[in-house]
């Protein structure tokens, strides 16, 4: 059955249509959770620089991925993104804290369903990307908005 899925600091809570629990899942630390469901009932998850897939059905964990970043850097994810063959999307902000001006370098990652990533395109470095978001377009184009800038990359 269809469930409502809560986003709680650090946990989610799956809720049937007639307000019975379906599961929980909890990381185990405080974290805001940006969320995306798949076809394939991945309940995707992104928290600071890590991917989580969890069983839409069940709350079991499949995956969690942290890209390795270098010293000196802070990165977090944006609001995942799937497309029609459930390709993940999401941007990487990089942030440079070794600087007196921190640069922020922002990167769209393609991720495929075993966790691969098929592609990534570094964008234009920002003083600050927080802000970015992504969407597909009709014809499979992504628009990424940085510093209220638009930026279409093609299929």
């Amino acid at each position: 059955p269809a469930a409502t899925y809560v986003m709680l600091d650090g946990s989610v809570r799956a809720i049937h249509a007639d307000g019975t629990d379906a599961w929980s899942w909890s990381l185990g630390a405080s974290a805001t959770f940006a969320a995306a469901l798949s076809a394939g009932n991945d309940l995707i998850l992104t928290a600071g620089p890590t991917i989580y897939r969890l069983d839409a059905l069940t709350g079991t964990q499949r995956s969690s991925v942290t890209r390795p970043i270098p010293a000196q850097t802070g990165q977090r994810l944006t609001a995942p993104i799937l497309d029609g063959n459930d390709v993940l999307y999401v941007i990487a902000n990089a942030s440079d804290s070794n600087s007196f001006q921190p640069q922020t370098q922002v990167t769209v990652f393609a991720i495929d369903r075993t966790d691969q990533i098929l592609w990534g395109a570094k964008l234009t470095r920002a003083m600050s990307a927080a802000g970015s978001t992504l969407a597909i377009g009709p014809d499979r184009s992504l628009y990424v908005t940085i510093n209220n800038t638009l930026q279409a990359i093609g299929p």
